[in-house]
């Protein structure tokens, strides 16, 4: 006589779902494993847990259990918001719509540094890469009024004692002693001693006390004898003034960075809440209609923690795997809605050689997100033309260096250190600092043509402004405070998102940290 047991289906699927649970760290609760018993028979409970465990990564503190609370978010995040109502979530009452699906994609790369990188650099081309800046930058000064009639330091050598000059040098040395500023330049040839006296005009005084090591400048003077001139000005590359540009289409770009996937600071639930806002399931009616015009997404580096790249940073990742980390970015990343256009760099945290320029992040790390049809990888630093404006992508490796060396400057206002490095024309001018730099026989890091939009990250504070009628964008954070960053003083501004008009160049800012 034989016995027929029919296993109950329903037990089956919460069994597989705790088991699921187990293998990822967590347990369920109480209140979680009856949320999940009520859900209806073709709901995939196991993505709701996987789903789960990414939103409870995000706290700072990772909890033991995944709650309620935790499980019902995973399920309006993954289920269409007819199901989600249902469960007492936001529901919308209707899609909102969409007019950026509608408009036509006008991306064009105008450079990217992972089609010139050299495998090696020589001291040949160390040699090289100063004289290919100084060349570039020279000419960029000469385009100047005030600077066409610049001589040679050969030339201003010979000149007598008193007599006015005009000459373009890289600064080699800079001192400081009693309010007196030394500069020691050099062109292709000779080199010469600049003295900025401390009875000189205070705007003066100021100006050379934020030179940049490795910076061409013009300096303007008097020849004083014995290799050594006194200054009366100082000229920077700078970027021309010139009007706001605006585009003919009515889309918006939401610039960020630094998303650190993989950190345990790293604020998973609200870069969920942010994509399910560019998916028009969040919001005021307003904000999803905004959410609607969106047709690109920059991120500007870091989108993963990677290992290894500061002290005790082990001690700070809930992913201790690049290749997972990853995996998980792509997760993120193929929830955003196929007609906004994903251009993404990489920075210092993420799997690409560590010195600028840096290449796209490599292929072998990043092969998740080689699938995603609507991405686009490029090297740090990029340029692309959005419609008609030309964006200039930096990670913001050497804004650190700009804080330290240029008086006044803090992590507190990293859109002030950018507006530095538009006008020294240059991304990274100090070299042996903090910014590691593999020199090529060309500096790609020489800022040829004013961008219409510049942005950066890496300090993780979120701050614009418009300079010349350039806009400035450090674009913030999806992490919180890390012992690292506590250490260096910055105070992080997570899950605050600039959304930029390209047809009015307004920059509106959304918060998405957990309510």
């Amino acid at each position: 006589m034989s016995t027929n047991t029919t296993k109950d289906p329903h037990h089956e699927r919460l069994k597989r779902a705790i088991v699921s649970a187990l293998k990822l760290g967590y347990q369920i609760d109480q209140e979680g494993f009856e949320f999940l018993s009520r859900l209806p028979p073709d709901v995939d409970l196991d993505e709701i847990v996987k789903e789960a465990t990414k939103v409870a990564a995000s706290p700072e503190e990772r909890p033991l259990w995944l709650s309620k609370n935790l499980l019902e978010e995973a399920f309006s995040f993954l289920q269409p918001k007819e199901q989600a109502s249902t469960l007492g979530l936001e529901a919308v009452a209707k899609a909102p719509r969409v007019p950026a699906a509608e408009v036509e994609t006008k991306l064009d790369i105008l450079f990217d540094p992972t089609e010139f990188m050299e495998a090696k650099a020589s001291f040949e081309d160390f040699i090289e890469y100063f004289r290919d800046r100084f060349r570039r930058l020279e000419k960029i000064l000469r385009q100047r009024i005030d600077a066409r009639d610049a001589v040679s330091i050969q030339q201003a050598l010979k000149m007598p004692t008193a007599k006015g000059v005009k000459v373009i040098g890289l600064v080699t040395d800079k001192r400081t002693r009693g309010g007196i500023t030394r500069l020691e330049i050099e062109d292709l040839e000779s080199s010469l001693t600049v003295i900025v006296p401390h009875n000189a005009e205070r705007s003066l005084v100021d100006r050379a006390q934020r030179i940049f090591l490795d910076q061409v400048i013009c300096v303007v003077g008097s020849m004083v004898g014995e290799g050594r001139m006194v200054a009366s000005e100082i000229l920077w590359p700078e970027v021309p003034d010139h009007p706001q540009r605006k585009a003919e289409a009515e889309v918006s770009v939401v610039m960020t960075s630094d998303l650190h996937v993989g950190s345990t600071k790293f604020l998973g639930r609200s870069l969920n809440r942010f994509i399910r806002w560019l998916k028009g399931e969040l919001g005021t009616p307003w904000e999803r209609d905004l959410a609607g015009t969106v047709k690109y997404l920059i991120i500007a580096g870091d989108l993963v923690d990677g290992i290894g790249i500061y002290p005790e940073q082990e001690k700070e990742l809930n992913i201790s795997d690049v290749y997972e980390q990853y995996g998980l970015v792509a997760s993120y990343l193929q929830e955003i809605p196929e007609h906004v256009e994903i251009i993404a760099i990489p920075g210092n945290h993420d799997a690409s050689r560590r010195s600028l320029p840096q290449p796209a992040i490599l292929k072998k790390y990043a092969e998740p997100l080689l699938g995603l049809g609507n991405l686009h990888l490029l090297g740090n630093p990029a340029r692309v033309r959005l419609h008609g404006l030309e964006f200039l992508l930096y990670h913001g490796n050497s804004l650190p260096d700009v804080v330290a060396s240029a008086p006044n400057m803090s992590f507190s206002e990293p859109h002030e250190a950018m507006e530095l490095l538009l006008r020294a024309r240059h991304l990274s001018p100090i070299y042996g600092e903090r910014t590691p730099i593999t020199p090529q026989k060309k500096d790609y890091l020489v800022i040829e043509e004013p961008p219409d939009v510049f942005q950066a990250g890496h300090v993780h504070v979120y701050k614009y402004k418009t300079y010349r009628g350039t806009l400035i964008v450090n674009s913030g954070t999806w992490q919180g405070q890390t012992e690292y960053l506590k250490k260096n003083g910055i105070d992080p501004t997570p899950a605050q998102v600039p959304i930029l008009n390209l047809s009015t160049m307004e920059v509106i800012s959304l918060d998405f940290r957990n309510p």
